[in-house]
């Protein structure tokens, strides 16, 4: 049994290899997993900002109407950083170069640090007004909700369009 001594050893060490070579694929997937699981979670809530951003505008037109005031009252076309209070700042055609925060105790998301952590969302919001009929008034309003994010990809951004029409029936003659 001369040529058969540490067999046994080299054995055991081809299999320890074996092994943790598996183990290690497995570790990488879970590694990789977490970080798609990440980057899934950071579009959800990017969608909902931007979400939020159209839907700060259509709450504007549902209370003029409330009002009885005039449609597109205090909405004008502009670049805008939104809360979900209201349109924050008009940024001049530029984008937002500020973050959103979120408070914790409040779960609300603005651009006060005040109590807040940072979360590395940019929501910047374009409204146009179009004059479809010539009339000289904007009978219809483009919203664009604009969410720029950097994520280990690199920049990720969201972009979510609605429009918003004029629907009053004007009084009669």
């Amino acid at each position: 049994m001369r040529g058969k001594e540490g067999s046994l050893l080299i054995e055991s060490i081809v299999s320890i290899n074996i092994a943790l070579i598996g183990l290690l694929g497995v570790l990488g997937l879970l590694s990789s997993s977490l970080g798609l699981n990440r980057d899934a979670g950071q579009k959800i809530i990017a969608t909902y900002l931007a979400a939020e951003g159209i839907e700060v505008i259509k709450n504007i037109l549902d209370l003029n109407y409330v009002a009885g005031n005039a449609w597109n009252n205090g909405i004008a076309a502009g670049t805008y950083e939104i809360t979900y209070v209201g349109l924050e700042s008009n940024l001049g055609g530029s984008e937002s170069e500020n973050f959103l925060w979120f408070n914790l105790a409040t779960g609300i998301y603005s651009y006060d640090s005040n109590a807040s952590e940072p979360t590395g969302f940019k929501r910047t919001v374009w409204i146009q007004e179009k004059d479809n009929d010539g009339s000289g008034g904007a009978e219809e309003i483009v919203v664009n909700s604009v969410l720029k994010w950097q994520s280990k990809t690199g920049l990720q951004t969201i972009n979510l369009e609605d429009h918003f029409f004029d629907w009053r029936v004007p009084a009669g003659p």
